[in-house]
């Protein structure tokens, strides 16, 4: 690959990261105290499925 695909790239693979992280992060935290963390996967979600 060159430097340019890879450029090209590099936003959908922080997104996908973004989404992974945080879906990790909502299964850690207990139960009770997720209220804070609300949308932040659906939103994530939305915006990988618009750059794709």
């Amino acid at each position: 690959m060159n430097l340019a695909a890879l450029r090209t790239l590099a936003p959908l693979v922080d997104r996908v990261y973004q989404v992974v992280t945080y879906e990790r992060l909502y299964r850690g935290i207990e139960a009770g105290t997720r209220a804070g963390m609300g949308g932040i996967q659906a939103r994530l979600l939305r915006d990988l499925i618009s750059a794709a």
